[in-house]
């Protein structure tokens, strides 16, 4: 196998990779907006009830952006094999699949997976990847992800909480190579409702960066003020703080968005098991400096190794099961 197709599918972003297998370059990307969410709230109750329909409208997404992959390429990838994680497996994805108890060993060989073979009308075979449960948590996606970073990051001692930044924040505890625990924030989903949905959004305004003095400042006010003061009430003080006193919107909108990173990251104020934080993007530096002002020591992984860690986890986990698969044949074990 030459090249495959990373597609990592989230709940509201869709984004496909042509990768060489070798030194696992990206050689062209699509990305859309076409997440999970949108797609199944666009099916038909006709679409919903058949699982062949269903499944057609899902293939439709995946072929639109293999499509734009092979314009760019220059030629057909016909055949090529689709690796898929993220929602593409949930209740509302593609095929549900079984979620995989832990303890789960971080090089990914005990994930759950399906196989679909390419046919006549989507020419292309697909291997899904499943998500982790244990009794009060889920996650799909990060666990790939977390495979993705640990097969890049060299003398990991096989301990550690992971901070996966994101719409649904995880904080993966492993212990001995192996995913023991981990926890969920919607820290991303509560910023977005409180930004746009609710009384507050006229009093925020996006805009700016944390590299600004005036933005720093709010951000890390909000940051510290999420160690003893009461959210609920903090979050109603964003808007009398712009009625009553002028506060200008986009320092109400770093101001909340230190208010939920400081409150989810209070978590980790008293572990003493070492902390690697997984962003990238803006979110790298809100993390960051929130750690910072919490006194929280973290390592930090590098972006480029986050940005990667899908691509690199799918890969290691394929090889995986294809390396059991070939013992299972070569009566090996």
């Amino acid at each position: 196998m030459l090249n495959f197709i990373s597609c990592d599918w989230g709940t509201s972003s869709f984004r496909l990779c042509l990768v060489a297998c070798s030194g696992l370059e990206t050689l062209h990307a699509y990305r859309s907006e076409k997440g999970i969410g949108q797609v199944y709230q666009g099916l038909t109750t006709e679409q919903l009830n058949n699982p062949v329909l269903r499944e057609k409208a899902y293939f439709e997404v995946i072929k639109e952006g293999i499509e734009s992959l092979e314009k760019k390429a220059g030629f057909s990838l016909g055949g090529t094999l689709v690796i898929c994680s993220g929602m593409a497996t949930s209740s509302i994805g593609l095929k549900e699949l079984p979620f995989t108890p832990i303890p789960f060993s971080t090089n990914g060989g005990s994930l759950g997976m399906d196989f679909l073979p390419g046919d006549s009308t989507f020419g292309y075979p697909i291997l899904l990847l499943s998500g982790l449960r244990h009794s009060h948590d889920l996650m799909r996606g990060e666990e790939t992800q977390l495979v993705g970073v640990l097969h890049q990051l060299a003398n990991f001692g096989g301990n550690g909480i992971f901070v996966f930044p994101g719409t649904h924040s995880k904080h993966v505890r492993v212990m001995e190579h192996e995913v023991v625990d981990f926890t969920t924030f919607m820290t991303g989903e509560l910023f977005a409702l409180l930004s746009k949905q609710s009384i507050l959004r006229s009093n925020l305004k996006p805009g700016g960066n944390l590299l600004e003095d005036s933005q720093r400042s709010s951000f890390l006010e909000g940051v510290r003020n999420s160690e003893n003061a009461n959210l609920l009430s903090q979050f109603f003080k964003i808007r009398t703080g712009h009625l009553l006193h002028g506060r200008d919107p986009k320092s109400n909108f770093f101001y909340l968005s230190g208010l939920l990173i400081g409150a989810e990251l209070q978590a980790l104020a008293s572990l003493k098991e070492e902390i690697f934080l997984c962003a990238s993007g803006e979110l790298h530096q809100s993390y960051v400096q929130a750690m910072q002002a919490l006194s929280i020591s973290a390592k930090v992984v590098p972006p480029p190794v986050v940005e990667q860690s899908v691509i690199a986890g799918q890969f290691k986990i394929y090889n995986q099961k294809l390396n059991h698969e070939r013992s299972i044949f070569l009566g090996n074990i």
